[in-house]
C-alpha cells in the first residue's frame, strides 16, 4: 500500500545535510537547536548576509525580526531584476529559521485575551511566509525556463484540452497559431515541440519524423531548456561532426545554469567521451564532475521541498521487466484495472458494498489518488479531497489511514495544522504497531512546538521502534540524531551507518544525499570522491528531468502502446547517462518494430556495452552475454565460454534470468550437472515472480541429486 512520505524526513533532516555540505557540523547543530533564535544583519546593505543568534529579548522583537524579513523579501520579489538561485537558496534557509520562531512564541503562559491576540499575529505572519515561500517555489520554476504558468490560460487551455481528449487536428492547429500571440511565443513553441515528442498513446499526434518537432524547437531556441533539448535529438540522432561539435558547445556553455546540460557534462567527463578542460588526473577529474553531479543532487533535493517531499518510488521501471510480468495483482484487491478512470470506479464501488474491511480499505486507496493525484484517473492532487476518504477509512481502524491524517495534520496537508489532532492519529495507528505512525509520533517529539514539548530523546526511541517495526525511513532521523548529538551522545560513525541503511533499505533521495554529504566530508567514514559522486549521481536521476519528460513518463508511453516515443524519449534521457533510459532503448532499439528511429541489435548492443561497462549493469551484462551465445546476426562471434562468463557476472549481481542461462548452458553444453543444479538454485531462490523459469529445472535437478547420493551409497556399500 501507499504511504503519505512527505515532509517527515525532508524538512528537518533534508536542510541540515544541505548546510551541513555547505557550512560545516555546526550548521547541523544550529538547524535543529529549539532555543529561541532571531536573524541578524551583518551588512545593512544586503538583507540576505547575516546570521542566526540566540533570543533572549522579548517576543515582540522577534515579531519585528519576522516583519522585518518579510518586508525585505517583499521588496525584492517586487524590484525588477531577477533574483539568483543562491540568493532564493539563502531566502529559503533564513524563512525556515523564522518560521521555526514563530512555533516557539506561541509555547508560552497567559491572559486568554494575551495568548489569543499573540496567536492571532502568528497566524499572519505564518501565511506571509507561507506566500513567500510560494513565491520562492515559483521564481524557482520561472528560473529553470519550465515555468508553464507563464503563458496564458487560454494556450495552456487548448494544451490541456488535447492531453484529454487525444490530438484533434482543428485544435492543434488553433493551438500552435496561438503561440505567436503569447508573451514569450519562444516557450510557447517548445511547449508544442515538447507535446510532439512525448505525449504518448494511441490517440496523440502521429510521429512519423523529427521535422516538425525541430520546426518548432528551432523557433523555441531562445529558452535555454528547449536549446538544449534539441541538442539531446542530435546526440540520439545521426548527426554530423560539424553538429556534434556545435552540440558540445551548446552543453559546456549552459552546464552552469541548467540541470540537463548539467548532467550530460557530468557523464559525458566521466566516462571521458569529452576531454576535460581542467583535469589531469582522475583524482582531479573526480572532484570536478562531483562538483557537477552535486548541484545536480541538491537541485533534487530541492525539488522534494517544492513538491511536498519523499513519494514512494517505482522500483523497477525496465522494459524488458514489463515486457516479462505485465501488469502485476494488487495484494490487498486482486486484480485491479489498469485504466485509471476503471480503478476509480472500481475503488468507489468497493466503498459502498457490504464488505466493511474492504469498502474501508477502498476509501483509503481512493484518499491516495485524491490526495496524490492520478492522471489517468482524471483526479487532480487535492489534499483538502483526501481528508473525507482518509477519515472514513480512520473511522473504520485502517492503520495506514489514521497515520495519514496524523500526517497531514501535522504539516497541515489540506487541513489547519494541528499537533494535538496529529498526535491523536499517530498513536492510534502506533497502538497496532503501524511503523509509520511511530516515526510520525518521532517527528513531533523531534520537532516540538503547537504545544508539544520538544524531546529528541524519546524521539529517538520512537524513531528506533520505527526501524524494527520495518520502517526504515527512520534510519534518516537516527543518522541526523547522532550526526547532531540530539537525543544521544554525538557519533559520526553511528551517523553514517543510520544514514546508509536507510539509502540502502529504502528509495529514499535523502538519505542518498546524506551518505554522499558524509563520503564527501569524510565524516563518519573515510573519504571518497568516487562513493560520493556514486549518491550524488543517484540523487540527482531521481528527479524528474522536465514535466513529462522522465524514464517514468517513457514507460508510460511503452505500455499505453506508442514505442516510438517511448524509444525517443529513452533515447534522449540516454544521453544524460541514465542506465535505465539506456537500457530500455536497447531493449527498444533490439525488438526492432518499424519507426523512423531504425531501431536495430547493433544500436542495442552499443548502449548494453555502454551500461555494463559504465554502470555494471546486470541486464546489460546478460544481454551481452546472449549475443555471443546466439550471435545477433553476427555482430559477435558464437562464444560459449565467453557467454557463461558473461552470465555468471550479470547473475553475481542479482539477475535471475542470467543464472537460468547459467544453468541452462552446463546443463546443455558441458552436461555439467553439478553446476546446473547451483545455477538453477540461485535462480530459484530470486523469488515470486523471477523464480518462475528455474522451478522445473531445479526440482529436476533436486531429484537427480536424490538419485545420485543414493547411487554412490549403493555402489560404496556393495563394492
Amino acid at each position: 500500500m501507499l504511504k503519505l512520505y512527505l515532509l517527515i524526513a525532508v524538512t528537518i533532516v533534508g536542510k541540515a545535510l544541505v548546510a551541513f555540505a555547505q557550512e560545516g557540523i555546526e550548521a547541523v547543530a544550529k538547524a535543529s537547536s529549539n532555543s529561541p533564535q532571531e536573524w541578524t544583519s551583518d551588512d545593512e546593505r544586503n538583507p540576505w548576509a547575516g546570521h542566526i543568534t540566540s533570543e533572549t529579548s522579548t517576543s515582540n522583537s522577534r515579531f519585528d525580526a519576522v516583519r522585518a524579513f518579510v518586508d525585505r523579501a517583499m521588496q525584492l520579489f517586487n524590484a525588477p531584476e531577477a533574483i539568483a538561485p543562491e540568493t532564493l537558496v539563502v531566502m529559503e534557509t533564513t524563512l525556515l529559521e523564522h518560521f521555526h520562531a514563530l512555533l516557539d512564541l506561541m509555547q508560552v503562559d497567559g491572559d486568554a485575551t494575551v495568548v489569543e491576540n499573540l496567536a492571532d499575529e502568528v497566524l499572519e505572519l505564518h501565511a506571509s511566509l507561507q506566500d513567500i515561500l510560494d513565491l520562492i517555489t515559483s521564481e524557482r520554476k520561472h528560473e529553470k525556463g519550465t515555468d508553464s504558468h507563464k503563458l496564458s490560460e487560454p494556450f495552456m487551455g487548448l494544451h490541456s484540452k488535447l492531453l484529454q481528449r487525444g490530438y484533434q487536428a482543428s485544435t492543434f492547429k488553433k493551438w500552435a497559431q496561438s503561440a505567436e500571440k503569447e508573451s514569450n511565443p519562444a516557450a510557447a513553441y517548445g511547449e508544442i515541440a515538447q507535446y510532439l515528442m512525448f505525449e504518448p498513446n494511441a490517440i496523440a499526434y502521429p510521429l512519423t519524423s523529427l521535422n516538425e518537432v525541430n520546426m518548432y524547437l528551432d523557433k523555441a531556441i531562445a529558452v535555454p531548456t528547449y536549446n538544449i533539448l534539441k541538442t539531446l535529438s542530435t546526440f540520439a540522432m545521426d548527426s554530423t561532426p560539424e553538429e556534434l561539435t556545435l552540440g558540445e558547445e551548446t552543453i559546456r556553455n549552459n552546464a552552469n545554469s541548467d540541470f540537463i546540460a548539467r548532467m550530460v557534462l557530468a557523464d559525458r567527463l566521466w566516462t571521458k567521451k569529452w576531454t576535460s578542460e581542467f583535469s589531469n588526473t582522475d583524482e582531479q577529474l573526480c572532484e570536478e564532475v562531483l562538483g557537477y553531479y552535486y548541484k545536480c543532487a541538491d537541485d533534487s533535493i530541492q525539488d522534494l521541498l517544492d513538491t511536498g517531499g519523499e513519494q514512494e518510488m517505482e522500483v523497477n521501471l525496465r522494459l524488458s521487466y514489463e515486457w516479462m510480468h505485465p501488469g502485476q495483482a494488487n495484494e490487498f484487491f486482486g486484480e485491479v484495472p489498469e485504466d485509471g478512470l476503471e480503478a476509480l470506479d472500481y475503488y468507489q464501488t468497493l466503498t459502498q458494498g457490504g464488505d466493511e474491511l474492504m469498502s474501508a480499505e477502498a476509501a483509503h486507496r481512493l484518499g491516495e489518488m485524491h490526495f496524490f493525484g492520478d492522471t489517468h484517473a482524471g483526479v487532480a492532487a487535492d489534499a483538502s479531497a483526501a481528508l473525507q476518504y482518509f477519515q472514513r477509512a480512520a473511522d473504520s481502524g485502517i492503520p495506514h489511514a489514521q497515520a495519514n491524517l496524523g500526517l497531514m495534520y501535522a504539516n497541515g496537508l489540506g487541513v489547519p495544522r494541528n499537533a494535538t489532532k496529529a498526535l491523536k492519529y499517530f498513536e492510534l495507528a502506533a497502538k497496532q504497531d503501524n511503523g509509520f505512525a511511530v516515526n510520525g509520533l518521532g517527528f513531533l517529539y523531534w520537532t516540538g512546538g503547537d504545544g508539544i514539548e520538544r524531546n529528541a530523546t524519546l524521539a529517538v526511541e520512537l524513531f528506533e521502534r520505527a526501524v524494527k517495526l520495518e520502517f526504515y525511513e527512520a534510519h534518516n532521523y537516527i543518522g541526523a540524531a547522532y550526526l547532531d548529538g540530539a537525543g544521544v551522545e554525538k557519533n559520526t560513525t553511528k551517523a553514517f551507518e543510520h544514514f546508509k541503511l536507510a539509502s540502502e533499505l529504502t528509495r529514499s533521495r535523502q538519505a542518498l544525499f546524506n551518505v554522499g554529504v558524509l563520503y564527501y566530508k569524510g565524516t563518519g567514514v573515510a573519504r571518497s570522491c568516487t562513493h560520493a559522486l556514486k549518491r550524488f549521481r543517484e540523487v540527482a536521476f531521481r528527479k524528474e528531468v522536465l514535466p513529462r519528460f522522465s524514464v517514468r513518463h517513457a514507460f508510460d508511453s511503452y505500455t499505453a502502446g506508442d514505442t516510438t516515443r517511448s524509444l525517443l524519449e529513452n533515447l534522449l534521457l540516454a544521453q544524460l547517462g541514465h542506465v535505465d533510459a539506456q537500457v530500455n532503448a536497447a531493449f527498444l532499439l533490439e525488438q526492432r518494430r518499424p519507426s523512423f528511429l531504425e531501431p536495430s541489435k547493433a544500436a542495442a548492443l552499443q548502449w548494453y556495452k555502454h551500461a555494463a561497462l559504465y554502470a555494471n549493469d546486470s541486464e546489460s551484462m546478460r544481454k551481452i552475454g546472449q549475443c555471443y551465445d546466439e550471435g545477433w546476426d553476427d555482430l559477435c562471434p558464437k562464444n560459449s565460454t565467453l557467454a557463461l562468463d558473461y552470465y555468471k557476472s550479470a547473475g553475481e549481481l542479482g539477475d535471475a534470468q542470467a543464472w537460468y542461462l547459467v544453468g541452462y548452458l552446463s546443463w546443455t553444453l558441458d552436461g555439467n550437472w553439478t553446476a546446473a543444479h547451483e545455477a538453477f538454485g540461485k535462480c530459484k531462490s530470486s523469488g515470486f515472480p523471477l523464480n518462475m523459469p528455474c522451478l522445473l529445472p531445479s526440482s529436476i535437478l533436486d531429484v537427480w541429486e536424490i538419485i545420485t547420493e543414493i547411487t554412490t551409497w549403493w555402489k560404496n556399500f556393495h563394492f
